[in-house]
């Protein structure tokens, strides 16, 4: 990989390399050589024979860590209290309201799979919704990553909210 990576990128720095391949430092010995370990979708006997599909190993590994631009609030808390200040407020006009209570609306202009606001007597998944009841009514979406971060200012400042 390292020579491969020599070819491409034009580059003789190792660690640059290492870096870029996120080649944790515990997988590098004091030689220089790196050792990596990796594993991905079925597995293959060392016979060579497929093990059964009850017995076939699967093993993906993928983190992905949205990361909060510095200075801002994480999404999760600025969405809960942006939609809760809309609400306890009254900001919203029913048309607004509606919209936020719509499933189909909230994915094409928010990105979102869940309507953001639900009513207490709406049948909805609990576990997506954050546990204080708003305005004696409302529960508020709690499934937000940071790239919703721009849908919800887009949207307020299309509302003028």
């Amino acid at each position: 990989m390292r020579d491969k990576y020599r070819v491409i990128y034009g580059t003789n720095e190792v660690a640059d390399f290492i870096k870029k391949a996120l080649v944790p430092l515990s997988s590098i010995h004091e030689d220089g050589t790196t050792v990596l370990n990796v594993k991905y979708g079925r597995q293959v006997s060392t016979s060579g024979i497929t093990p059964s599909p009850k017995k076939a190993k699967v093993s993906s590994t993928r983190t992905v860590k949205a990361v909060t631009p510095a200075g801002l609030e994480k999404i999760g808390v600025y969405a809960k209290k942006t939609f809760e200040d809309l609400l306890t407020n009254n900001k919203l006009s029913s048309a607004q309201l509606n919209e936020l209570k719509d499933k189909k609306f909230c994915s094409d202009n928010f990105k979102i799979s869940f309507p953001i606001i639900v009513e207490l007597a709406d049948s909805f998944e609990k576990k997506r919704y954050y546990k204080n009841l708003v305005n004696g009514k409302y529960y508020v979406c709690s499934q937000w990553v940071e790239k919703h971060r721009q849908y919800i200012d887009n949207w307020k400042q299309n509302n003028n909210l």
